[in-house]
This record gives structure tokens, C-alpha cells and sequence, in this order.
């Protein structure tokens, strides 16, 4: 089969709302081979486009491992793109360390999983073929502790471990290419209403079909609820999380009118499948008085950054942690003071920050993020001393920690703004010769570099910064320029010559496999 029907189906399915809708353009367009754009949900803004490739008209449907991580790299180049990825170091971390957690309590630890932050105040979450998992930050903060998140990232898991969709692809051999389309769609989506008496119907499909996808999804969605609470267990965290969130929404819900969270739309929750997680639960003889679902430090602290970095409002979001400070202690609800800090950092009153911040570092002295976010407040106020305050604090932290993606991050930042580009280089190059290779780094390198004169080395890594992110264009053409301009080192040269021919096979294999 051909890989560009696969991934056509798999776009339209992210970029969608309702499953309804991803049918009708899926049936529509397998008549009138589809060229167009359709707007991007991943985008948040309607103006934003996302190209789609042709639907070709082939019958077989199947979806290899090389499939699967094509269509894996697409979804990822496409919330690359769109200015609603969350790619604040500590929220990026922070989630991607709690999916990788849970990762290494099932059996699937060798398989490769992305693990992104979407800013939208939907409380929703979706799973994609080759394992890339996005959590949207409104299901982030509607959640009430570490358990509740963990609970839907493991179920989101879930749906990749077990392969659900390649299973929907599988029952749907015999039905016509229009009916297999839309089946994946209902997979991906779960097109649902919110209520028990069963799921609305699908536009374009038999009433036959449709009784098929209510099965199949709906046993999808027990599995992964199942698959899902048993992670949990393994990783640590309350098995009563899932129930305890779902109801949650649920009861919620029933005030909302039509504006019910998009999650209860993707993931329908029946009376069923909340007996069935809470059995599941009690199962495992999981006592509730020594779980971990007791609210955990730094999913506090996670959570109150999204939620202030996330605002629309910065002067709202102000005054609704001041009056929340007012009715709490520090020593109990730190996390409220952190968020204050944080919204006024965010508004530039980094004198007003820096206060509480010393003092929340005074009651913990050990935690990360209250370091990071003095350093990060007193570099930001452009005083030289202050600054270097900033630099010996993260200087001593960095030689406990040398290796911690967060410290690193900080750390060179700060030195960049500072000034001292050589000791950026050398705590950069030490932390990329250990650590997994991320693109946020090479651009604080190219920064660095630059500030010491290195124009060609600059090149070279805000060119490692493109290829990571997969934008090989780019490279080439920076890396075009350098070459002819490191016409006296030979070592430059060799090491942009062995760049650009990866780089040109990235190129060839693309236009080979061409949208």
C-alpha cells in the first residue's frame, strides 16, 4: 500500500474534532483526490493550514513499523510548527520524564515514544501511530493530582502498546477503502456523544459499519483503560486515578451543555467503563493510605506554571495567585506562591519575583526549581551583579548535577547573557557528548559561538539545531554558505562535507517518498 493514504488519514484524524466531520472529508476526498489544506486544530488558530497529501486510490491497507515512524516524524514536524507546542524546558521535561516513567513499567520499554505539551485549553489528549503522545494543557490542569495525569497519559499509552489502530486496519481488510478511512478516523478519535445509550452516528458509513466502529472503539477504549490502570499500578502511582479523574469530568460535564471537555468526546465514558476502572483498581488491593496519590511536589509546582505560562491574561492571572497566597500558607501551599512568582516574572517584575522566590528557596533549599527560577529572575534584571549571583548559583548546582537537561539549559543561558561564551561552550559540548541529542541546545550553542566571533562554528550548530527538527532545507543552505567560507580549516570543511551528505540523503529519501 502506499504510505500516503496511511498518513492522510492519520493527519486528518489529529487535525479534527469529531470523527463525523473526519469521515465526511475522508469520504469526500477519496472521490476527488484530495490536494487542499484543512484548518489545523494542532494550530489553534484557524488561519494556520496544514498541507494535506493526495488520497490515492489503492485498496490494500496495512501499516508496517516503516510506516508507522513516517507517519510518527509528520505528526511531529507538524506541532514543530505550530506555535501552541509547549516548549518551556521545565513543562517539556516534566511531562516527558512522567511518560518515560510509565514506559518503563510495561513491556514496550525498547519502543520509541514522544511525549509533547499542547498549549489549548481543551481538556484533551491523543495518541498517534509511532508512539507520539500530546497532552493538551487544559487536561493538564484540570487534573487534581499526579495520579489523574499519569492515569490518561498511560491510557494514551496504552493505545499505541496495543496497537489499536494497526488492529482497526486489520478488521476493516474487507470493507471498501471510504469505510476503512473512516473506521481508522473512528479508532483514532473514538466520535462519540457523552452519553451511555451508545455513539452517534457516522456520516457516510452503513448503519452496518457503524455498529462495527461502536464495538471496536468502544473495546479499544476498555483496553486501554485496563492496559492503562495495570502501568499505573507498576509505576507507583493510585490505580484509582482514571476512575477518580473520568468521573471527575463526568460530573462535570453535566453543567456544561455542549461544551463538554473534548476528551469525553474523543473518549467516551459510560457508566461501564467507570465500573470497570474502579473494579480494576480495587483488584489490585491498592491501599489508598500509602499510595502516591497524595499530590506530588513537582506535579504541584508543573501545574501552576502551566497554567500561568498558558494564561491569556497575565495581569488576571496576577491577582488570582495574590488572592490565592492570602488564603494559604507558604509551608503548605508553596505552590501558589511559585505561580505568583512566575506571573510576575512573565510581566517583567523580576524585583517583585525575586523576594519570593528567595523565600520558597529558603524553606526547601534542595528543589530545582526554585533554583533555576531565582537564577533565571535575578540574570533577567540586566544587573552585572546579580547576574553573577545567577552564574555561581546554577555553577554549583551544575557540578552536583553535571549531566540535568534543565540545570544545563539554565546554566548556559545564563552565561550566554553574561557574556561568557567560552564557559557556555565547554558545559554545552560536555552535556550533548552525554545527553540525548535536543535541538534547544545547539541553539544556545550557535549563540554562543557567534558571541565569540565563530561564525562558521555558529553555522554549523544552529544547522544541528534544523537537522533535529528535521528541517533539512534549511541546513543545507546554512551549511551551503559555511562551506565556502571555511575555506582555510580543513577540519571544517571535512565536518560540513560529512553533514551535508546525511543531510542530502534526508533530502533524496524525502523527495522518493514525496506527499
Amino acid at each position: 500500500m502506499q504510505f500516503n493514504k496511511i498518513y492522510s488519514t492519520t493527519l486528518l484524524v489529529v487535525c479534527m474534532s469529531t470523527a463525523a466531520y473526519c469521515n465526511q472529508e475522508i469520504e469526500n476526498s477519496y472521490n476527488t483526490n484530495l490536494s487542499g489544506t484543512l484548518s489545523s486544530a494542532l494550530s489553534g488558530n484557524p488561519n494556520k493550514e496544514i498541507k494535506l497529501p493526495d488520497l490515492s486510490s489503492g485498496a490494500e491497507l496495512s501499516l508496517s513499523t516503516e510506516e508507522e515512524q513516517k507517519i510518527r516524524q509528520k505528526i511531529i514536524n507538524q506541532l514543530r510548527k505550530s506555535t501552541n507546542l509547549i516548549e518551556d524546558i521545565e513543562l517539556s521535561n516534566y511531562i516527558k520524564q512522567l511518560g518515560l516513567k510509565l514506559i518503563g513499567h510495561t513491556d514496550f520499554s525498547y519502543k520509541q515514544f514522544d511525549f509533547y505539551l499542547f498549549n489549548s485549553s481543551q481538556v484533551n489528549a491523543f495518541a498517534t501511530p509511532g508512539g507520539v503522545i500530546v497532552i493538551y494543557t487544559g487536561l493538564f490542569t484540570s487534573t487534581e493530582s499526579e495520579s489523574e495525569l499519569a492515569s490518561v497519559v498511560a491510557h494514551e499509552i496504552a493505545h499505541v502498546t496495543q496497537e489499536h489502530i494497526a488492529r482497526a486496519i486489520q478488521q476493516a481488510q474487507e470493507m471498501n477503502v471510504p469505510v476503512t478511512l473512516g473506521l481508522i478516523a473512528a479508532v483514532l478519535l473514538g466520535a462519540t456523544t457523552s452519553t451511555d445509550v451508545g455513539i452517534a452516528s457516522i456520516t457516510g458509513l452503513s448503519a452496518f459499519t457503524q455498529q462495527q466502529q461502536i464495538n471496536f472503539t468502544r473495546e479499544h477504549e476498555i483496553e486501554a483503560d485496563s492496559v492503562g490502570i495495570n502501568t499505573l499500578h507498576a509505576a507507583g502511582f493510585s490505580p484509582y486515578g482514571m476512575a477518580g479523574f473520568f468521573q471527575k469530568l463526568n460530573q462535570n460535564s453535566q453543567y456544561m451543555g455542549d461544551n463538554i471537555p473534548e476528551f469525553l468526546r474523543t473518549h467516551p465514558i459510560t457508566l461501564n467503563r467507570l465500573s470497570d476502572a474502579t473494579t480494576k483498581a480495587q483488584s489490585l488491593n491498592h491501599n489508598l493510605q500509602t499510595s502516591v496519590y497524595k499530590i506530588n511536589f513537582n506535579y504541584r509546582l508543573m501545574k501552576m506554571r502551566a497554567d500561568v505560562l498558558t494564561h491569556n491574561n497575565q495581569m488576571q492571572v496576577i491577582n488570582k495567585y495574590k488572592q490565592l497566597m492570602s488564603q494559604h500558607s507558604i509551608d503548605k501551599n508553596p505552590e501558589y506562591f511559585y505561580a505568583y512568582a512566575v506571573s510576575l516574572e512573565e510581566t517583567q517584575q523580576y524585583h517583585e519575583a525575586i523576594p519570593i522566590y528567595e523565600e520558597l528557596l529558603h524553606l526547601y533549599p534542595k528543589e530545582l526549581t526554585y533554583i533555576v527560577s531565582l537564577a533565571r529572575a535575578l540574570a533577567k534584571t540586566q544587573d552585572k551583579e546579580q547576574q553573577n549571583k545567577a552564574i555561581s548559583m546554577l555553577q554549583n548546582v551544575h557540578n552536583n548535577k553535571p549531566y540535568d537537561p534543565i540545570i544545563n539549559y539554565y546554566y548556559a543561558q545564563i552565561l550566554n547573557q553574561a557574556k561568557q561564551y567560552q564557559l557556555s561552550i565547554d558545559t554545552l559540548n560536555q552535556f550533548l557528548n552525554y545527553a540525548d541529542k535536543q535541538a534547544i541546545y545547539y541553539q544556545l550553542l550557535s549563540i554562543a559561538y557567534n558571541g565569540l566571533g565563530e561564525e562558521i562554528l555558529s553555522s554549523i550548530a544552529q544547522a544541528d539545531y534544523f537537522i533535529l527538527n528535521h528541517e533539512y532545507v534549511a541546513a543545507k543552505n546554512l551549511l551551503d554558505i559555511a562551506f565556502k567560507k571555511a575555506t582555510d580549516n580543513f577540519y571544517q570543511q571535512s565536518l560540513i562535507q560529512a553533514k551535508l551528505k546525511d543531510i542530502n540523503q534526508h533530502i533524496d529519501k524525502k523527495k522518493k517518498n514525496k506527499l
